[in-house]
C-alpha cells in the first residue's frame, strides 16, 4: 500500500507541477489532491524538492533500462539511432507534462539530487554519442562532433513540450519517424 500510495503521490505532483509549476504548488494542494492530511504527506516525503527528485529520477531511470537494452544490442548503429529516438519520443511525446518537468523543475532540486540526476541524463548523452560515433566509423556520418550532435538531438526531442500534442495531429509513431528522418538523412555525408 505504502509503494502505490507513493507512486499515486508522485503521478499527482507531476501533474500539479508542470501545470502551475514547483514553486506555486504547496505539499498542502498535493495533499489535498491525493486525500492525505498535511501530516500524512510527510509520511511519504520529507519535502516537496524530495518528491520532485523522486519524480525526475523515476522518469530518468525508467527510460534509461530501455536505452541501455538499445545500446547493448547486436543492432547495427543505424539501427540503434533509429531504435533510441523511437523510444525517446514515444515515452516522452505522449507525456509532455513530465518532459516539460525535466526540462523547467529540475533546476529546483537540491544540489546532491541535481548531481545524481546529471549522473542519469550523462549516461543517456554517452549513449548517444557512442551510436553517433559507430556512424562515423561505418561512414554513415558526416565529421561532426558527435557530442554536438547528441546535444542537438535532445534539444529536439527534449522542446516538443512547447508545441507538441499527444492528440493532434501528428502521432508519436509520426514524430518519431520525422525525428529519425532530420537525424539520419541531417548527419550522412555528402
Amino acid at each position: 500500500m505504502t509503494e502505490s500510495k507513493r507512486r499515486e503521490i508522485c503521478t499527482v505532483a507531476a501533474k500539479l507541477f508542470a501545470q502551475k509549476g514547483f514553486e506555486n504548488i504547496s505539499t498542502r494542494d498535493i495533499s489535498k489532491a491525493v486525500g492525505l492530511s498535511d501530516a500524512g504527506m510527510y509520511y511519504y516525503f520529507k519535502s516537496k524538492e524530495a518528491l520532485l527528485y523522486e519524480i525526475l529520477h523515476g522518469i530518468l531511470k525508467t527510460g534509461l533500462e530501455t536505452v541501455r537494452e538499445i545500446d547493448q544490442s547486436t543492432k547495427s548503429h543505424e539501427e540503434k539511432l533509429i531504435a533510441f529516438t523511437k523510444f525517446y519520443t514515444h515515452y516522452y511525446s505522449p507525456e509532455v507534462e513530465v518532459l516539460k518537468l525535466l526540462v523547467e523543475e529540475q533546476k529546483k532540486v537540491a544540489p546532491q539530487h541535481k548531481r545524481k540526476l546529471t549522473r542519469v541524463q550523462r549516461e543517456y548523452l554517452d549513449i548517444m554519442v557512442r551510436i553517433l560515433d559507430g556512424l562515423k566509423k561505418e561512414g554513415k556520418m558526416a565529421a561532426l562532433d558527435s557530442t554536438v550532435c547528441a546535444f542537438a538531438f535532445f534539444a529536439m526531442v527534449h522542446w516538443v513540450y512547447r508545441w507538441y500534442k499527444p492528440n493532434g495531429a501528428i502521432p508519436p509513431e509520426k514524430l518519431s519517424e520525422i525525428f529519425n528522418r532530420i537525424m539520419t538523412c541531417g548527419i550522412r555525408p555528402r
